[in-house]
């Protein structure tokens, strides 16, 4: 899955708003939002007709059972990004997905079910739980990816770190 635009196509300049492990931002008005991501994964949402669209940047799958609810981890993390995004006046017919990250960056332990995987496993079926097209993104691999959102068009980009 790869959400990169053409090689000519670059990031805006301009401020930028930093999405930290556990936050979530969410916005109506134009905005660029940035992330570096490990095994952790981020879901960018945006509403075609609106242009509002957020971040979240979770650092695992599932909340354990005595836990405080906490974006932090991705089955509330999701969720609560879609909420939001609705709350601001977009409309599941017009919202699409992004997700990145969820990458193996331990070696050994994990095998093929790896922490990245469980977490971008995540993503996915909770978008697709809240009927939520994922139509882009990054993940997998070996490598973090710093990923930037613009919410003026939707775009992504990505680096490999």
């Amino acid at each position: 899955m790869s959400a990169a635009p053409p090689p000519s196509s670059r990031p805006p300049e301009g401020p930028v708003n930093y999405v930290q492990p556990g936050q979530m931002v969410l916005s109506a008005e134009p905005r660029t939002l940035s992330t570096i991501l490990g095994s952790c994964v981020a879901v960018c949402l945006w509403d075609r007709i609106t242009g509002a669209g957020g971040m979240n940047h979770y650092l695992l799958p599932s909340r354990p059972g005595s836990a405080p609810s906490s974006p932090r981890f991705g089955d509330v993390a999701v969720p609560e990004l879609v909420s939001g995004l609705l709350a601001l006046g977009g409309r599941r017919e017009t919202v699409d997905a992004k997700v990145f990250g969820g990458a193996r960056v331990l070696h050994g332990g994990d095998g093929a079910d790896h922490l990245g995987l469980r977490n971008a496993e995540t993503a996915i079926d909770m978008l697709r739980r809240e009927g939520i097209p994922v139509v882009g993104g990054d993940v997998g691999g070996r490598r973090g990816r710093r990923v930037i959102f613009d919410l003026r068009t939707g775009q992504a980009w990505v680096r490999l770190l």
